[in-house]
């Protein structure tokens, strides 16, 4: 099966990113994405709340970029 992983590259808010790649996947705009390199700080106080967020809002998360 080919596809797209999908690599937020300016980033901002990496739970926001997906949740909207997600969106435009269920409504047919981009099916093809098949995997997520999300962004967060690994500094941030709340990283692990971050990190359990991406996990809790795609099965497809592939990596952490910052």
């Amino acid at each position: 099966m080919s596809g797209t992983i999908h690599v937020e590259a300016m980033p901002d808010n990496g739970v926001d990113e997906v949740k909207w790649v997600e969106q435009m996947a269920a409504e047919g705009r981009c099916a093809y994405v098949k995997g997520y390199v999300a962004s967060a700080n690994l500094t941030d106080d709340d990283i692990e709340s971050q990190l359990q967020k991406l996990v809790d809002t795609t099965h497809k998360l592939r990596g952490i970029r910052w």
